[in-house]
């Protein structure tokens, strides 16, 4: 992994280029994904803030203030891979609409829909199926005994692999729920019990032909008009709890502002995230920008952050959110949501607008975190479902994590460093021996179905 992915990029690198930041706070964030499903299984404080009293206990754990707690906050991340997914999808469409090249715009919409089913669904398919056959060979049987005993799984018992007696029994009920769970038909969140995480594909699927739907019926609008337009439809999402949607189409409305304020944006790293047109500014232009924003992006970023912090959890009992709940539009069934989603917007946009801001976020680390994040969220699930399970009961009994908060902490840092490199490695193989030829894949049937090489 060094050799492919950290060392090719010293020497003769290339400027780090705009979009490639979004990369890096994407992979940032299925870090902290990890750490929630990690926690959570076994403890109930990453779903609460500071200060809020449970069943006659206080939460006050120093990881529970905001900003802190978002090392632990995997829901709110989810926001973030939305907004993003958004406006990376909507930038060469609105390149292309702006230069009237509207045949090209078809063939990339086009393109987009026809390999995002194929683009998502394959690798996440491989992963269950693969879960399967790793629960016929015994690999979830003890981690099921443990999630049984009573005293371990203390936090989030969810959906876990059931173990049937014959291949053909496992595989029927795998096929039914994997059916069950990429049914387009079905809006509802959809957790399958041979990796529950998954529920964000179907949701993202369907945004992306919300996303693709929008941009082809604005596409002759002018900026103005399509802005009001794809607004409207946000509000009118809001209104019906499409939270997924108001965030693709959040990334939609900036990636057009920003068009049009002609913010230098540079393609991400792949064919998919083209670059904004840029604008150079003179020299008398970038000091007085550049000493009025600075702090300006700064500030809407820590915003950003604060609002990512709302807890899952009784966040209208929480100090320092009840304001924020009591403003939750109407539409909203779960308020966190909304917040949420403000925040990751804001996050992004701060990030994109602040060469600052953007920096910690182009280096290696997240960098390799963003082009491995995919595999790494499919397959970071049924590794702590099988050997997360299977070793943390022995962690803790030599910790003493049974009997004392310290102990219990001590045995989640051992199971981290255990199992977060083993989930790092396991993504990295997915991503080549899976992911990739799955891209590949959709684009040899896209040029099979369209009859060119």
């Amino acid at each position: 992994m060094r050799d492919r992915y950290f060392d090719r990029s010293t020497g003769s690198a290339r400027p780090p280029r705009g979009l490639a930041a979004l990369d890096g706070l994407r992979g940032i964030a299925c870090i902290f994904v990890f750490n929630f499903h990690f926690l959570f299984t076994y403890s109930k404080i990453p779903f609460y803030g500071y200060g809020v009293e449970i069943e006659g206990r206080d939460y006050t754990w120093i990881h529970q203030l905001p900003f802190l707690r978002l090392i632990t906050s995997g829901r709110a991340m989810v926001t973030v891979f939305f907004v993003i997914s958004g406006y990376v999808l909507s930038i060469k469409p609105l390149k292309l609409i702006r230069e009237r090249r509207y045949d090209e715009l078809l063939s990339n919409c086009s393109s987009s829909l026809f390999r995002r089913g194929p683009r998502l669904y394959l690798p996440t398919i491989c992963s269950t199926f693969l879960v399967m056959l790793a629960v016929q060979l015994g690999c979830f049987t003890y981690a099921t005994e443990v999630r049984h005993d009573g005293r371990t799984i203390k936090g989030m018992n969810e959906e876990h692999p059931p173990i049937l007696k014959t291949f053909g029994s496992q595989f029927a009920d795998w096929f039914a729920t994997v059916s069950t769970w990429c049914s387009p038909w079905n809006w509802d969140l959809s957790f399958n019990v041979y990796d529950p995480h998954l529920w964000t594909v179907p949701l993202e699927f369907r945004s992306c032909m919300v996303l693709y739907l929008a941009i082809i019926a604005t596409a002759r609008a002018r900026p103005a008009y399509r802005i009001s337009i794809v607004s409207a439809l946000i509000i009118f999402c809001i209104r019906w709890d499409r939270w997924e949607l108001v965030l693709f189409l959040s990334g939609f409305v900036t990636a057009e502002v920003d068009q049009l304020l002609s913010i230098s944006s540079p393609s991400a790293s792949t064919s998919d995230d083209p670059s904004l047109p840029t604008r150079s500014l003179s020299s008398s232009e970038k000091p007085t920008i550049a000493g009025s924003s600075k702090w300006r992006w700064f500030l809407v970023f820590i915003m950003g952050l604060y609002c990512l912090s709302c807890p899952d959890e009784k966040p209208h009992k929480t100090p320092g959110y009840r304001t924020l709940i009591a403003m939750t539009p109407w539409g909203y069934r779960i308020p966190r949501r909304f917040w949420h989603t403000v925040g990751g917007f804001m996050v992004m946009c701060a990030i994109n607008h602040s060469t600052t801001l953007r920096k910690p976020f182009l280096s290696k680390i997240p960098q390799y975190m963003g082009k491995i994040s995919f595999s790494f969220y499919i397959v970071h699930g049924p590794i702590l479902h099988s050997l997360g399970y299977s070793i943390m009961p022995t962690i803790w009994d030599l910790t003493g994590g049974y009997h004392s908060d310290f102990g219990f902490a001590v045995g989640w840092m051992v199971g981290w460093c255990i199992l977060f490199p083993t989930a790092i490695w396991a993504a990295d193989l997915f991503h080549r021996v899976i992911e990739m030829p799955s891209d590949r894949a959709s684009r040899w049937m896209e040029s099979k179905a369209r009859g060119t090489d």
